[in-house]
């Protein structure tokens, strides 16, 4: 798996919203800002799937860009195959609600005119599926009152890469943890009470016990821990960075 590390950070920062484009082919979150850097690295129209772990704007609201660049002029570009767009339910009526304020044209502002294009994908604890070779299973994470998921995903040489998305510590991040090569690990609070939306640095680090068998890279994360984890050796990344995980 090549990932193109897009951005670490979230809305508060200067650093660029999390967001990954996996071999050139998939797109995991398309965050407020995303859309021009995530076309730097990668041919849009060669996009197979895009992939949204929930609904918060720096995660979610890019998704229109996309999806309107792909129904206007994916023909053209000569693409033959629907996008995928996974994500949780509701995600057609989402991309919907968000042309209606972003775009000027009615027609867009329907299912319809995304019919011939794009195949919508409604996720769920537990959903399996396969797209560009890898095998993908969907965990539910906890996110305060917003429905968000985590997933896994496995090549065919049986390498498996973790993404927990936005979550405080739960049994899914653990089962995520469990089953992977390599994982991104959220590490956003910078308070070392647990809370039941975003990991810590300790709990971070005792992911980093628990799971030896695993290489974990802090993700998603405040400046602050950022800066810490830069400064302990944590397996940060940085934006723009690329990694081969193999």
């Amino acid at each position: 798996m090549i990932i193109d590390v897009i951005g670490t950070s979230c809305t508060w920062f200067e650093r660029k919203n999390t967001s990954y484009v996996i071999d050139k082919k998939i797109i995991l979150d398309t965050p407020s800002g995303a859309y021009k850097d995530i076309i730097k690295v990668m041919d849009l129209f060669k996009a197979e799937a895009i992939i949204i772990s929930h609904f918060h704007s720096d995660h979610f609201v890019d998704l229109m860009p996309f999806a309107t660049q792909i129904a206007r002029h994916g023909e053209k570009h000569g693409r033959t195959e629907k996008l995928k767009i996974f994500g949780p339910k509701g995600i057609a009526q989402r991309l919907i609600d968000l042309n209606k304020v972003l775009v000027s044209t009615p027609e867009e502002c329907s299912l319809e005119s995304y019919s011939k294009t794009i195949e919508f994908i409604e996720i769920y604890d537990g959903y399996e599926f396969s797209v560009c070779g890898y095998k993908v299973k969907t965990y539910q994470m906890t996110h305060g009152d917003v429905e968000t998921y985590g997933f896994v995903f496995t090549d065919e040489n049986g390498v498996s890469v973790g993404f927990t998305a936005d979550s405080g510590m739960c049994e899914n991040v653990k089962k995520i943890l469990g089953s992977s090569k390599y994982a991104f690990v959220d590490m956003s609070s910078p308070s070392s009470v647990p809370n039941d939306k975003h990991m810590n640095i300790p709990e971070f680090l005792e992911n980093v016990k628990n799971y030896p068998n695993a290489k974990l890279f802090p993700i998603h994360t405040c400046d602050e821990n950022q800066q810490k984890a830069i400064e302990m050796g944590l397996n940060f990344v940085v934006d723009g960075q690329v990694l081969d995980l193999r």
